[in-house]
């Protein structure tokens, strides 16, 4: 009696389904989805951008602050020319400046490379801004669409789901759950028929205790694919 229900309740879910893949075909609801998907993300995005702007600055800030400071020292060293006395000091001094010139000189590079990623950054922030205002007017072109035609299979899809809630009373609770579950994972039909010894829908061979159960008029659930399997 149960495996009649469940069976019935499958062709019903079946005709559900079927409504459910007709919708998702439809270009209206391709371009809605597409859209709402990215809309989604976009706030997440640039949010990470504007960090990822925020953290350079203050990088490229740090280093225009040492890159002044080297040159205030080169300039200061190359000042005390007048005043050295040795040439011990001169050397050591002209060590020095050339050494802080380097250091300049790799900041002065370093700074260039982090301006470069700024105006990726600012580039992409802006590419993302355009972008996502297209999607919005995407999604505000393609929603009435797409609710439209929702519409015109309310009536067909209220009438099976009516009927679904009736026959899942007879089917009780764990084992609707356990159908819903598997539905919910994309698995159709959820319950096949036997084929020989094995799953008609995965081919995996079936034990004899399994087989056996079949024997009783029971049905198990395939370990491969999980789905339900009866003998008829």
């Amino acid at each position: 009696m149960i495996l009649k229900k469940l069976l019935e309740y499958q062709e019903e879910d079946g005709k559900l389904r079927a409504i459910e893949i007709e919708i998702s075909k439809c270009e209206e609801y391709k371009k809605y989805q597409e859209a709402k998907k990215f809309l989604e993300k976009a706030p997440e995005k640039l949010e990470l951008l504007d960090k990822r702007a925020e953290d350079l600055k203050n990088q490229l800030s740090i280093l225009n602050k040492k890159y002044q400071g080297l040159v205030e020292q080169v300039d200061d060293f190359e000042s005390l020319d007048k005043s050295i006395e040795t040439d011990k000091e001169i050397l050591y001094y002209k060590k020095s400046a050339n050494g802080m010139s380097e250091d300049a000189k790799n900041l002065k590079n370093d700074i260039k490379k982090l301006s470069q990623s700024m105006t990726e950054t600012y580039d992409e922030y802006l590419n993302l801004k355009k972008t996502t205002i297209s999607y919005q007017k995407q999604k505000k072109e393609y929603k009435p669409l797409f609710d439209e035609i929702k519409q015109n299979k309310a009536s067909e899809r209220e009438a099976i789901v009516k009927k679904l809630e009736k026959l899942g009373v007879d089917l009780g609770s764990e084992i609707l759950s356990k159908y819903n579950t598997k539905r919910n994972e994309k698995i159709f039909p959820v319950i096949c028929a036997l084929n020989g010894d094995r799953c008609s829908q995965c081919g995996m061979e079936l034990s004899i205790s399994d087989k056996s159960k079949l024997e009783n008029g029971e049905f198990i659930e395939c370990d491969s694919c999980h789905r339900f399997i009866y003998k008829k």
